[in-house]
């Protein structure tokens, strides 16, 4: 008679599952970092500048309010999500995965130091970056580094994250 040993399975495939989930989840962290200092993240600066225009133009019919604080806005619910979505259970799922990749981009969007500082944060990860994984991978511009990272972190994310957490469970 075995005692315990279904448990200890669980148990493993519960851990390698959650070690899993966060190289995915800092996998996308990387790539996003890589991704604010390309054509990406400018898009998602454009983005984010007309949403704020608009914004801006309706409230201000109403009231007058600064420019700028849309990108911000993102940029915490962005933050938010990420937090609710490993506090809910402890693993990073697809959202967090999706708004980890998308917040340096946004970040560099938002007016003021916090846009310098994460494209300096972004240099200096590109340089990290670029010396032995870029070697290793065979690319070390900046733009392939990222879709690598991304493409690797989506890849371990379709087997270890669920899309959304059900209910059901």
């Amino acid at each position: 008679m075995r005692l315990g040993g279904g448990g200890k399975k669980r148990d493993w495939k519960a851990l390698a599952t959650k070690v899993l989930a966060y190289t995915s989840f800092f996998l996308g962290m990387a790539a996003g970092s890589l991704l604010a200092g390309t054509a990406i993240a400018g898009l998602v600066r454009f983005a984010a500048g007309v949403i704020d225009g608009i914004v801006n133009a309706v409230l201000n019919l109403i009231v007058p309010v600064p420019s700028g604080w849309v990108p911000l806005f993102l940029l915490v619910g962005a933050v938010v999500a990420i937090c609710m979505d490993i506090f809910n259970d402890g693993i990073p799922n697809r959202v967090a995965l999706c708004m980890a990749m998308l917040a340096p981009s946004l970040a560099t969007a938002v007016p003021g130091g916090i846009g310098a500082a994460v494209q300096a944060w972004w240099g200096r990860v590109l340089s990290w970056m670029d010396g032995p994984l870029g070697q290793w991978l065979g690319t070390t511009t900046g733009l392939g580094l990222a879709a690598t990272a991304a493409l690797v972190a989506w890849l371990v994310a379709r087997r270890t994250m669920p899309a959304k957490a059900s209910p059901a469970r």
